[in-house]
């Protein structure tokens, strides 16, 4: 259970940081009409991070959740980034766990 928890944690952390860096990236995006690919990278990073662990303790439903197909679109600028995209990798609002 102490494995679970300290993933919880590590979560919360991680989506704390990764929060900041989407919203410079819509800013940048918004700005520039591109996707800053230093701020991308750091996203993915995290969230592979995320799925590392999640990997680890056989969490699949976190584990199993795509990412690359976003990073490609994205890079190419065939995707747009506005404030729609913000919360599309954070999902639902998270739970508050014990």
């Amino acid at each position: 259970m102490e494995m679970v928890r300290d993933f919880v944690n590590e979560a919360r952390e991680l989506l704390d940081d990764a929060e900041p860096q989407i919203i410079e990236m819509e800013k940048t995006a918004l700005g520039s009409g591109r996707v800053d690919e230093e701020i991308l990278n750091a996203i993915f990073r995290l969230f592979h991070s995320l799925k590392g662990t999640a990997s680890f303790l056989d969490f699949q439903a976190i584990s199993s959740f795509p990412k690359m197909p976003l990073r490609m679109p994205l890079r190419q600028g065939m995707l747009l980034v506005s404030s729609q995209c913000r919360s599309l990798p954070l999902g639902p609002p998270r739970r508050r766990w014990g």
